[in-house]
C-alpha cells in the first residue's frame, strides 16, 4: 500500500485554465445556477509487478457542479502547507460532486524470506467494506459545451496532489485525493507481520488505483447536445503498459456515461461562440444576441468592424478563443456587424 506513485495530475492544468478564470470570476459573481451533472464512471484496472491486482470500482456523479468552497464542505481536502497550488477562484463552479457505490479489489503477493526462515508465503488482500463514499472529480481542462449542436467536449479527472522537487516525487509525503475510502483485510504473510492474525486497514481509493491514476486524470469524452440544454456525453479509455517499467504489466479502462443539463446561463462550463455562419440569419442586434443567448454567452453590442470573412452587414464574434466562460456577463462586448 505504501507505494509511491510517480504521477502527478494539477489542479490546475496547464496555464489557459487560470488565464481564463478571470472570464469566469465575474460571471461567476452573479446568481446564475450551475451546470447540473447526472451519470456513471466506472474503473477497471489490474497491475502486475511483483504482485497482481485487479479492481472494478463504480462512481455515481449527480447534482450541480461545485465551486471550491462547496467542494470543500462536501470533501474537505487538507492541503499543507508546503503545497503551493491555488485553486480557482472560489465562486467558480469546477468540482463534480461524485460518490463511491461500490468497488471489489484483490491483490496476491508472494513475499520471500520470512522471519521464521520460510522460503516464501503469499499474501492476499481484498476490499472489505466503502467506509467513506465521497468522492470528487475536476475539470482538468476546460470543458466545451455546443449549445447549437455539434460536438461538445467534456474533461475531467481525479484531483491528486503530490510534492514535487527537481522533476521527481519526494518520498514520504502523502498524496491528497478524494476518490472514497475502503477498508482492507490482509490474510497470509510473514508471521512477524501478522502477528498471528489477519491485518486490516483504511486505504484511499488513490492508493488501490495506482497507476490507473494518470488515466483518471486524462478523460477527454466526446458528447452531442440531445435537447436544448441537455447533452449526453459517453465513452471508454483504455490503456495498457501505463507503467515504464519493463517488468511490470499494468491495464486501466475507465468508462464515462453522463449527461449535463442547464438554462443558457448556467456556469461551470465554456460555451463555443456561434460562427459567422451561425449568426448569419440574423437582421438586427437583438436577433444575433439572441442567438448568443441560445449560445450560452451574453455579450453586448460592440459596434461595426471590418471583417473580409464576413459579409457586410452580418454578425460575428469577435475573439482571440473559440470559446468563452457560459454565461458571460452582458457587459462583455464581443459581437460585431461587419463593414465589410
Amino acid at each position: 500500500m505504501g507505494r509511491t506513485i510517480v504521477v502527478l495530475v494539477m489542479l490546475l492544468a496547464g496555464t489557459g485554465a487560470v488565464a481564463r478564470a478571470a472570464i469566469g470570476a465575474e460571471a461567476g459573481a452573479t446568481a446564475a445556477p450551475a451546470y447540473q451533472v447526472d451519470g456513471t464512471v466506472t474503473v477497471d484496472w489490474t497491475e502486475t509487478a511483483g504482485i497482481r491486482d485487479t479492481g472494478h470500482a463504480v462512481y455515481a456523479i449527480s447534482g450541480p457542479l461545485l465551486t471550491n468552497a462547496q467542494r470543500q464542505a462536501y470533501a474537505p481536502i487538507a492541503v499543507p502547507k508546503r503545497f503551493s497550488f491555488r485553486p480557482l477562484a472560489p465562486t467558480i463552479p469546477t468540482y463534480f460532486r461524485a460518490e463511491l457505490q461500490s468497488v471489489s479489489w484483490k491483490r496476491t503477493e508472494t513475499i520471500d524470506g520470512c522471519g521464521d526462515g520460510s522460503v516464501s508465503t503469499i499474501r492476499t488482500s481484498t476490499v472489505e467494506k466503502i467506509v467513506d463514499r465521497r468522492a470528487i472529480f475536476e475539470q482538468a481542462t476546460p470543458t466545451s459545451l455546443n449549445r447549437l449542436g455539434g460536438t461538445s467536449e467534456l474533461n475531467f479527472g481525479a484531483i491528486t496532489l503530490y510534492v514535487w522537487q527537481n522533476g521527481a516525487p519526494q518520498r514520504g509525503f502523502t498524496a491528497h485525493s478524494n476518490l472514497g475510502e475502503v477498508f482492507v483485510r490482509a490474510t497470509g504473510g510473514c508471521p512477524e507481520v501478522l502477528r498471528g492474525g489477519p491485518a486490516t486497514a483504511r486505504v484511499q481509493m488513490h492508493d488501490l488505483l495506482d497507476l490507473g491514476m494518470i488515466q483518471l486524470g486524462q478523460l477527454q469524452v466526446k458528447g452531442a447536445k440531445t435537447r436544448e440544454g441537455t447533452f449526453t456525453f459517453h465513452g471508454v479509455n483504455r490503456s495498457a503498459d501505463v507503467s515504464p517499467s519493463p517488468s511490470s504489466h499494468n491495464t486501466i479502462k475507465v468508462a464515462v456515461d453522463l449527461r449535463v443539463s442547464g438554462p443558457s446561463n448556467a456556469h461551470g462550463f465554456f460555451c463555443l461562440y456561434p460562427t459567422p455562419t451561425q449568426l448569419a440569419s440574423a437582421r438586427t442586434v437583438t436577433e444575433a444576441q439572441a442567438i448568443l443567448r441560445r449560445a450560452g454567452i451574453f455579450a453586448a453590442y460592440a459596434g461595426e468592424a471590418r471583417n473580409r470573412y464576413v459579409p457586410q452587414g452580418h454578425y460575428f464574434f469577435k475573439s482571440s478563443s473559440p470559446s468563452g466562460y457560459c454565461g458571460s456577463s452582458v457587459n462583455r462586448r464581443g459581437l460585431y456587424r461587419s463593414s465589410g
